[in-house]
């Protein structure tokens, strides 16, 4: 494993920076933070949660720090252990989300911009067996909203801004009343304004619309197929 940066060239073509190991198996995500200084990422096999630092010119430097989640949920087949799936900055802060499928939790780290260092700050456990996989945190309003992949269903939370920890709120039904089949949720966004919600299913093939209602909880509009 290892996370990389490209540099986009006036073709369009991308030309590779810098390549850094990935401490562990499997990583499958990054994120810069506001700075443009800080890389994010997790390895979803082996439960950790990295820190590199950037240069100006793009290329990652060696790891600053990593923590590691100890842990397991009611899935024996899919939560033995942890596997952090994603990490997320909240807007205006220095917090960031990581989401955990296997041990059904979303904690929450302070960014040290100064060290690049993580600080834990809190944790939210949720729905035994839900598999939280990626959020989408709202851009002005204090809401987080979390794709559960294992139960196909879409999570609302109330985030507090001072520790990361979330308070729920709803959870929806990605899926048609009337569907059957195998499905897994996978990627979840909001629209720029913040009034709508998409979830995309794997199994159903479809991307799910919600709107947004005042107080964070969801209303569903429709499903529109997604064509593969």
């Amino acid at each position: 494993g290892a996370v990389a940066s490209f540099r986009v060239e006036a073709d369009g073509s991308l030309r590779e920076l810098s390549r850094q190991p990935s401490h562990g198996d499997h990583p499958c995500f990054v994120a810069v933070d506001s700075t443009g200084r800080w890389l994010l990422s997790v390895n979803y096999s082996s439960g950790n949660v990295l820190v590199y630092p950037v240069d100006e010119d793009g290329r990652i430097g060696p790891l600053s720090d990593q923590v590691r989640h100890v842990g397991r949920s009611v899935n024996e087949d899919r939560q033995q252990a942890s596997h952090p799936h994603s990490i997320y900055p909240v807007p205006g802060t220095d917090l960031w989300l990581a989401a955990d499928l296997g041990t059904d939790t979303i904690y929450a780290y302070r960014l040290d911009t100064n060290q690049g260092a993580l600080m834990s700050a809190g944790q939210t456990q949720v729905t035994p067996g839900a598999g939280p996989r990626h959020l989408a945190v709202h851009p002005r309003e204090p809401f987080v909203y979390a794709a559960d992949e294992m139960s196909s269903t879409v999570s609302a939370y109330a985030l507090n801004r001072t520790d990361g920890t979330l308070t729920h709120l709803q959870t929806v039904s990605a899926l048609p009343q009337d569907f059957a089949g195998n499905n897994t949720c996978a990627e979840i966004a909001l629209s720029p304004d913040g009034t709508r919600l998409y979830v995309s299913n794997r199994g159903h093939d479809s991307i799910a619309a919600f709107r947004i209602d005042n107080d964070g909880r969801l209303e569903l509009i429709r499903h529109t197929p997604s064509g593969g």
